[in-house]
Formats: C-alpha cells, structure tokens, sequence
C-alpha cells in the first residue's frame, strides 16, 4: 500500500511539472503573439489630414500639398486622409499610422475628433499639429457658426498650449539637445531666411516641454518678443504631440533650419524617443 501511495504520489507530481512546463509554452507563445501583434499595429509611416471640408482649408488645399512633398523629402509617401479619420468608426485605420501630421489649413475640430486624436496619441501614436485647432466645431457642420466656440486660454490639453494671434518668427534658438534638435547648435539664436509665419503659442501646461524658442519680429503693439515657443511637445499615454509653430512649408521655399527641424521631427530617432521611450 505504501510503494502504490509513493508511486502515485510521483506521478502526480510529473503531471504537475509536465503541466507548468506545457504552461509556460503557451505563455510564452501567446506573449510573443501579443508582441507582434502591438508591433504590426502601426504598419503606415505617415497620413496628412486634409481639412477640405472646412472653407477655409479647401481654398488652401495647396499647403498640403507642399507639406506632402516636404514629408516626401524625408522618406515618406504620406496618405492624404480626410477629418474623420479621428472618428470612432475610423479608429483601426487611424492607429494603423506611425505619425499623423495636422497642417496649417485645420483650424477647428468636433468635439469628436478631439476625442480620437487624444485616443490615437495615448495609444502610441506621434501626433504633429501645425496649427492649433482653436475653434471647436460643436455642431459638427462643418462651418464656422454662432454656436461654435474657441478653446479659451486653457487651449486643448492634448497640446497643452493656447495661441492668440498670428505672427512672423525671425529666428529660433535651440534649448536642449534631443531627436528633435539634432544638428543645430544649442543656446544660440539662428536667423530664418525667410522668416516663418506661425501661430504665437503659450504654455499652459506644465507637462508642456518647449525644445526650441522664438524670436518674433514684432507683436501687434510693434514691440519685439524673444523666447516665445517655436517647438513643443507633449507626452500622453504611450505617445505624444509634437506643435510646430511655424507654418512648415506656407513659403515654397522655407529656411534650411526650419527645414532641418521638420527632417528630424520625420525621424525615426524622434519617432523611438517619443512613443517608446520614457521621459527621462
């Protein structure tokens, strides 16, 4: 009786150990499957949103176009996408994107799309705005109406900063050596040749990091400005928000150093830094 206790009590324990060994296989499996999964996510280098729906981005469909070619400059051939590609029903399409540029022709958003482009940055996505989408579209007519609203001074939380005006940038000066700024000479202002036109930003958020500074030509009481924002970022979940505010490509031909920051926020370095590393 004894030897048949011990020897089932042996046996036991070999299914046992067969069974966690059997376990540890499927785990290790299904987490390899996982991973691949995650990895084959975001298959497409890059998509333009076009804004043609708004009056004012369909008359000015051509900054797209210069902006598509400025992508294909670094490698890339984009995919010209329309608004709703930040909607719900658009979701799968829309993480299946790397990086998602917002040209300066988008001037409003529903509050729906405001929705899926936090959704597609904390997923892992690079989301690069060249204008703040400052009017809320809340109708979703696409028309600027009475019933549309502005952001206010708070500005979307996504981006983290507000702007108030339009404005030429005469120069830009690096603070701080990253993906971004690579190849550009730190604390020292370097001039536009031409100037930049943009959007005056502000901060508003903490979390905000400003990469690289401006030096605006005049404000609208004529007075000169330095050290205002020309690039932020903003991290959100698994991924982040790059604000350029210099229209990248409203001259046809822009500044070599403007054209040197948009090449790096292209980049892969930039892409690895800012949706698979941790802010350091």
């Amino acid at each position: 009786m004894m030897k048949n206790k011990v020897k089932d009590e042996s046996e036991m324990k070999t299914k046992e150990k067969s069974l966690r060994i059997v376990f540890c296989f499927v785990l290790l499996f299904a987490s390899g499957f996982a991973g691949n999964i995650f990895a084959q996510d975001k298959m497409k280098e890059a998509a333009i949103v076009k804004g043609e729906k708004y009056e004012y981005g369909k008359k000015r469909q051509h900054f797209v176009r210069r902006l598509a070619d400025a992508v294909k400059e670094n490698g890339y051939t984009p995919d010209l996408v329309g608004m709703d590609i930040f909607f719900e029903v658009n979701k799968k399409e829309c993480a299946s994107y790397k990086r998602i540029l917002v040209p300066c022709t988008v001037t409003a958003l529903t509050p729906e799309m405001h929705e899926g482009m936090t959704e597609y940055v904390k997923n892992g996505g690079l989301l690069i705005l060249n204008r703040l989408p400052a009017v809320i579209d809340t109708n979703n007519n696409y028309k600027f109406d009475k019933e549309d609203r502005r952001l206010g001074r708070k500005g979307f939380d996504l981006i983290g900063v507000y702007s108030n005006s339009t404005v030429n940038i005469a120069k830009l000066k690096v603070s701080s050596l990253t993906p971004i700024t690579e190849g550009l000479p730190l604390d020292e202002w370097l001039p536009l040749s031409p100037s930049a036109k943009g959007q005056a930003a502000i901060i508003r958020n903490t979390e905000t990091i400003q990469l690289i500074a401006a030096h605006l030509t005049e404000n609208a009481k004529g007075r000169y400005r330095m050290d205002q924002p020309f690039l932020t970022y903003k991290r959100t979940g698994n991924g982040a928000c790059i604000y350029v505010v210099p229209f990248i490509y409203w001259a046809k031909t822009p500044s070599e150093h403007l054209k040197t920051v948009f090449k790096n926020v292209m980049s892969e370095k930039t892409l690895e830094w800012l949706t698979t590393q941790p802010e350091p």
